[in-house]
């Protein structure tokens, strides 16, 4: 029997249990997807640590955002191995997408605060 073909949401689900796996014992260092390196890029950073799009992707459709995933989070849905510790984002610039992105930040914001 022929293996099952995988969906781009289904393929990253399995890299964010990965990335859980290879991080859960790692503590944080301080270091930020600005330091990241050209070899192991932001998965050797704390952004690695809990990275899990999946609230913030539905927080974007919620607030009608059109932003595109780009970057490494593309790039796994598309079948690549390598992991990541960030989202890459593509919009259009206009002034309603500014508002959904913004509102999808609020939202991702007010649900990760402590009450």
């Amino acid at each position: 029997m022929g293996r099952v073909k995988e969906t781009a949401v289904l393929r990253l689900r399995r890299a964010v249990r990965r990335i859980e796996a290879a991080t859960g014992d790692r503590a944080a260092t301080g270091r930020g997807p600005e330091e990241a390196d050209d070899v192991v890029g932001t998965f050797a950073t704390d952004g690695a640590l809990g990275f899990d799009p999946f609230p913030f992707l539905r927080a974007l459709h919620e607030a009608g955002s059109r932003a595109v995933v780009i970057g490494q989070v593309a790039g796994i849905m598309h079948g690549s191995e390598e992991l990541t510790g960030d989202l890459d984002l593509l919009w259009d610039g206009t002034p309603g997408q500014a508002r959904a992105l913004r509102d999808a930040l609020v939202r991702r914001a007010a649900r990760s605060c402590p009450t």
